[in-house]
């Protein structure tokens, strides 16, 4: 197996944090107190939106903010996304752009000819259905056209034992890529994109928006993994709006995929680079200074005591709805 240790060494470790809130996860949060010299972060009351959403159109204001109650501060990608909140009655929403984007600490040698496999992948509540070692012997065929071909393995993934016996058989080296819990895992994928020259996968996802953003040639090649309703079966998320479910396995199955982004199906050795796309697409035009950040996720003292109020009241509310209603 090639070693890479070119890429590993430059890599932070992964050091596991509890998550609170949405800042909390990939370590946003972690980043942003180290920024303005804070020991650990404070609790965030705001809601920041991970990810790409490529759904069109945006029909539920679910699709833009997972937890998000029209009374919340919530950050999202564009402007576009807070005119769109704002319609479904939500009034404290900001364009701050991807949570990916502060990664994006440090210069990296982007080492040429190489290729960077970053396939379909589970999550804590979904399954991985693709037939992984048709996958990964698709990607042999380009063994000879690139120095260095290395896979990027969630980290769900890797916890449910996916891709790796297959990789480990074909002596395919990999990384793993980000971890919701992983205090640098923003830092770990901003370093990731930028030592490859192309970046491939099966699917559409976040990954081609940072690589894109990330000056990575883009690739989208091989099987597509369109997604099964099986595979959602046991997401919580869908089952509060199993009516988001069927819309969304209609608009990221591949046919719909190809329609609208025709320019990422290639191989990877005709792929080229969409980096004013990515910069467009992940919001780099919208980013907070930390200072700004402070604010909006709710750091001050005064918001930090407004906010934890807010929170012991709607709990409350919750276990005692009745004897509240009865009150009044």
């Amino acid at each position: 197996m090639a070693s890479i240790e070119w890429l590993t060494k430059q890599l932070p470790p992964i050091e596991r944090i509890r998550l609170r809130s949405e800042p909390d996860y990939y370590g946003i949060s972690h980043l942003i107190a180290q920024a303005v010299d804070r020991p650990k972060p404070p609790r965030s009351f705001a809601h920041w939106l991970h990810g790409w959403i490529y759904t069109d159109p945006i029909t539920h204001p679910r699709e833009l903010t997972f937890w998000g109650q029209p009374q919340d501060t919530v950050l999202v990608t564009t402007q576009d996304q807070v005119q769109i909140l704002q319609k479904f009655g939500f009034q404290r929403v900001y364009a701050a752009g991807l949570p990916f984007i502060y990664g994006n600490l440090q210069a990296v040698d982007r080492k040429p000819n190489t290729l960077l496999v970053m396939p379909s992948h589970s999550s804590a509540y979904t399954e991985q259905q693709v037939d992984q070692e048709d996958y990964v012997k698709h990607i042999l065929q380009w063994k000879t056209d690139f120095s260095d071909i290395v896979f990027c393995i969630h980290g769900s993934c890797i916890e449910k034992g996916y891709w790796i016996p297959v990789l480990d058989h074909y002596q395919i080296p990999w990384i793993t890529g980000a971890t919701t819990d992983d205090r640098n895992a923003l830092i770990r994928m901003n370093i990731i994109f930028r030592s490859f020259d192309c970046v491939t996968s099966n699917v559409i996802g976040s990954h081609i928006a940072y690589a894109a953003y990330s000056g990575c040639r883009v690739s989208i090649d091989g099987k597509y993994a369109s997604p099964q309703m099986s595979e959602f079966q046991h997401d919580p998320w869908y089952r509060l709006y199993p009516e988001l479910l069927q819309k969304h396995l209609e608009i990221f199955h591949e046919t719909q995929i190809r329609q609208r982004f025709p320019q990422f199906f290639v191989s990877p050795m005709e792929a080229t680079s969409h980096e004013a796309w990515g910069r467009q697409t992940v919001g780099s035009n919208y980013q907070k200074t930390p200072e700004e950040l402070v604010l909006l996720l709710g750091w001050r003292p005064k918001q930090q005591i407004s906010g934890y109020t807010a929170r012991v009241t709607r709990k409350i509310r919750s276990v005692f709805p009745a004897k509240l209603a009865n009150r009044h």
